[in-house]
């Protein structure tokens, strides 16, 4: 009885509700109705998918994947072309479209590979978000001017059509693609892709949350706690009746 109650005490004192992993996305191989769209390569410099938590459990972003790719500034590095690192930047996206509300930033990555599907590149996030609000992941070239107009670094990242025009279908529906350019006035513009989202992955996890005991199993905790020092005590004492018979 008292191994019982002892059993029933370390349930009581470490049982945790488990984690939940949910992954979203859509990582389709790039059609022909897609493209490989590249950072920096024209006017528009930036892409991002927006993107919101699958549900009001789930709402720590763990990982985030895209697939870069140098195809286009390895093709000729005669011609003024030249890879760059990208940064992976997520912003609060449901009130104002400026960048003045990031919560994140990764450490830039140097894309290498010279296919046109390129390589899927994760960045370890580990941010907790708002079930209610709606997101941007955007993808940002580093080292570029401060007005990157007809410049031709690049780094290639891959968008899929999710329209009937190219035979696609939307597998993700809770974001779309947006391009940021910067015009030749110098101002800055968002522009929404509405036929594409961007080739990703991402991974939503909810922390383990300790249990609260509740009043009974409070009351059960009390009981064991009683009962393994009664058991104790009863064993203490029988074994010093057990030796004194033996001395007599």
């Amino acid at each position: 009885m008292p191994a019982l109650y002892a059993c029933m005490l370390f349930v009581v004192l470490v049982a945790k509700l488990p984690a939940q992993t949910v992954t979203v996305g859509d990582t389709r191989e790039t059609s022909s109705g897609g493209g490989i769209y590249q950072l920096s390569g024209s006017e528009t410099f930036a892409f991002g998918q927006t993107f919101r938590t699958p549900d009001a459990t789930s709402t720590s972003l763990s990982f985030w994947s895209v697939w870069l790719n140098a195809a286009e500034a390895l093709a000729d590095p005669n011609d003024n072309r030249f890879m760059v690192p990208v940064t992976l930047k997520i912003f609060d996206w449901s009130m104002s479209r400026d960048f003045d509300s990031q919560i994140f930033a990764s450490d830039p990555v140097t894309p290498t590979d010279p296919t046109l599907q390129g390589t899927q590149t994760t960045f370890d996030i580990g941010v907790t978000l708002d079930p209610t609000k709606l997101y941007i992941a955007m993808l940002f070239p580093t080292g570029l001017p401060s007005t990157p107009f007809g410049t031709w670094q690049q780094a290639g990242v891959s968008l899929i059509c999710i329209t009937e025009r190219c035979g696609g279908s939307d597998q993700y529906t809770d974001g779309q693609v947006w391009g940021v350019s910067f015009l030749e006035n110098g101002e800055v513009d968002r522009i929404p892709y509405d036929s594409f989202d961007m080739r990703f992955e991402a991974q939503f996890d909810a922390p383990p949350v300790t249990a609260t005991p509740e009043p009974a199993s409070m009351t059960l905790m009390a009981t064991g706690l009683v009962s393994v020092f009664a058991w104790g005590r009863r064993r203490r004492k029988n074994a010093r009746g057990e030796a004194r018979s033996l001395t007599q």
